[in-house]
């Protein structure tokens, strides 16, 4: 019965051609469950004869069938709505040869870290022996066990297991027969004998004279054994029902000596199947013979010691990594008493448990946990009387995939390179990933990352709009995706550079529409600028080489800028304006009414012929008028204003020396 209340039957039915497994469901009202296999029955052919014999449910909701296939052991495993699981042996079934006549599965559980035990008896000849598979959850032989995946072991002549129990520690039980007697072995979790247990790890138990068995059985939280099946000789027996001590001696302080009988008719009477109710008595079915022949019969009976409590779980199956879920265990309960501790083990490997959370409810978290995966979480539950009881259920673990958003600028331009970023986040701290970069012109870049951040570069070879997509994808497949546009122009061309200007040049004369004037610039250093007739026109020597002839019809302008400068109008009949600027300057004019200006420094200015203008500027300037009414002007400093032919004028300062004025 499962937890939704619906009961599972497995058997074998013949359809003509041989036996082959049968599996039905009912709903908990009785009716077939039609959402199962065929209107409520799977039924499937893996040999000539197929005969199921024993059933477990895992926690998953799949149905795992155990039995014969012709003469091997033969083990099925169904999902949920009756097909077969392909995931498990070859393509849902696995055939598993166990000695060299006919095998026989009767019994089957299932560990918390997904193995399954299978129980029968395996033939040698004329010789039975108990017989064990132990399979992983995937349907392969787990060679960690006896280092085959299978034991046999040999009491007497006929020896045939029936019923199999797991214990918490790992250890094992198989129940049924030897020789017409009761037989019980224990195992250690390798499948070595438990020496501990009876003589040698094999109890034999004789409890009338040829005709005894055990076909079920339960373990009590004491670690006392239940068995049922039958006592008797020949062909006439009981219902057997007793209960061994966990060193395998007969518990004497149940029923009579550790057996209680029970005959419904007078002949072939056995027990077959056994439960403890929620009620804590104990339920034994099997079979009695009357006149007409075999009926059911079913007999409970009151169980005196301390019934362990029942554990349960609730709560989600399956979370998200580094996420939490809620369990929670309060719905166990105890018959006979009260609970007053409840244990979980986060990671429960069916044999050692270790406590990582207490009380009655808890969160399981998968922060570090990496799906898909899977955790088997176990509830102990442990009453007033020392008793406790294991649960447990598996918890999925759902991959998540990362988030990502993406960083860079809306604008550039053709040709330069632009960085895009990306920043990202996944629960899985255990995920690697992979970088995807998609530019829509075409360019598609991965690299694998490091850390939650990266960035790339980009140039974009042509103008206009374009989208950056980045992908980022975790070591189990899942991916997220940010996009952004960016609008690339062409780049603006530099500007044009100045224009070059020449030194020397002819050009318009503003002040004298319709006339050329001569400009000529100096340098920041020492020049030697110089101007002569050559015809009508003017020749320049600059800095010792002709630059040229010129045709001046205005004046002649030359500025020395810095340094010591000479700046010479040699018999020119061009008037001249010459700016000596700063440094020690030698300025002298031509045959025109000329300007002359010495600038900062020590200069001399000669004016020559012609009403000429002569200012020495700062300094200790020495100025010769020369021919002509001239002006001069020493400007600041210790100057000497010399005089000449004509009527001049002198602007001095008490510093200044002025001659005297020649007579005429």
């Amino acid at each position: 019965i499962d937890s939704s209340g619906r009961i599972y039957v497995a058997g074998y039915t013949n359809r003509g051609t041989g036996n082959d497994f049968a599996v039905a469901r009912y709903l908990s009202n009785g009716a077939l469950d039609t959402s199962f296999g065929v209107a409520g029955v799977a039924v499937n052919s893996f040999s000539t004869n197929d005969q199921a014999m024993a059933m477990a449910l895992q926690s998953d909701g799949r149905i795992v069938v155990t039995g014969i296939f012709t003469s091997d052991f033969g083990t099925v495993r169904y999902n949920d709505n009756g097909s077969l699981d392909t995931s498990f042996g070859t393509s849902g079934f696995v055939r598993t040869p166990m000695g060299t006549g006919t095998d026989t599965a009767t019994s089957i559980a299932i560990r918390g870290d997904g193995r399954i035990f299978v129980g029968g008896n395996a033939q040698f000849g004329s010789d039975f022996d108990f017989g064990i598979a132990v399979y992983n959850a995937n349907g392969t032989l787990d060679t960690t066990f006896n280092g085959s995946g299978r034991m046999m072991t040999n009491i007497g002549v006929a020896d045939r297991a029936t019923s199999i129990a797991l214990m918490s520690d790992g250890r094992f039980m198989l129940a049924g027969r030897s020789d017409g007697n009761v037989a019980v072995v224990r195992y250690n979790a390798d499948g070595s004998l438990d020496s501990s247990f009876a003589s040698s790890g094999v109890a034999t138990i004789n409890l009338f004279t040829s005709n005894d068995g055990a076909n079920a059985m339960r373990l009590q939280s004491d670690g006392s054994i239940l068995l049922a099946g039958a006592m008797g000789s020949g062909s006439s027996s009981d219902h057997a029902l007793m209960r061994l001590d966990s060193n395998g001696d007969l518990d004497a302080s149940f029923g009579v000596d550790g057996v209680v009988q029970t005959s419904f008719a007078d002949d072939n009477d056995e027990a077959f199947a056994m439960t403890i109710g929620t009620d804590g008595r104990l339920l034994v079915a099997g079979r009695t013979m009357s006149a007409s022949g075999f009926d059911f019969s079913v007999a409970r009976y009151m169980l005196a010691s301390n019934i362990a409590p029942n554990a349960a779980i609730t709560g989600s199956t399956s979370v998200n990594e580094g996420s939490t879920i809620a369990l929670n265990g309060s719905s166990s309960a105890d018959l006979d008493g009260s609970i007053v501790s409840y244990e979980w083990d986060f990671d429960y490997d069916g044999v050692d448990f270790t406590v990582d959370a207490n009380g009655s409810s808890t969160m399981f978290s998968a922060a570090n946990l990496n799906g898909p995966a899977s955790r088997v979480v176990a509830l102990r539950v442990t009453d007033d009387n020392g008793a406790s009881t294991i649960t447990f259920r598996t918890i999925n673990v759902t991959n998540v995939a990362p988030t990502v958003t993406i960083g860079g600028p809306n604008n550039g331009l053709r040709g330069n390179a632009l960085t895009f970023t990306a920043d990202f986040f996944d629960a899985g701290s255990q995920d690697t990933h992979r970088l995807r970069w998609e530019f829509s012109d075409g360019t598609v870049m991965e690299v694998d990352a490091s850390g939650n951040h990266a960035s790339i570069n980009h140039t974009f070879a042509s103008a206009g709009s374009f989208s950056v997509t980045v992908t980022v994808i975790d070591s189990d497949g899942d991916s997220s995706t940010a996009q952004m546009n960016v609008v690339i122009s062409e780049p603006q061309p530099p500007p044009p550079p100045p224009p070059e200007v020449q030194p020397v040049r002819l050009v318009d004369d503003p002040q004298n529409p319709g006339k050329k004037m001569l400009v000529v610039d100096g340098t920041s250093g020492n020049d030697d600028i110089r101007f002569r007739m050559h015809g009508k026109k003017v020749e320049v020597r600059y800095n010792g080489r002709k630059i040229g002839v010129f045709n001046v019809t205005s004046r002649i302008v030359a500025n020395g800028l810095g340094g010591n400068d000479r700046i010479i109008a040699d018999g020119v009949y061009v008037a001249v304006q010459f700016v000596g600027g700063a440094g020690n300057d030698t300025l002298r004019g031509g045959r025109k009414n000329d300007s002359l200006d010495g600038g900062s420094g020590n200069d001399k200015l000669l004016g020559e012929s012609g009403n000429d203008l002569l200012c020495g500027g700062s300094g200790s300037d020495t100025i010769h008028g020369g021919a002509g009414n001239d002006t001069l002007d020493g400007g600041a400093g210790r100057d000497h204003l010399h005089d000449a032919c004509g009527r001049n004028s002198f602007v001095y300062d008490s510093e200044d020396w002025k001659p005297k004025k020649k007579r005429r």
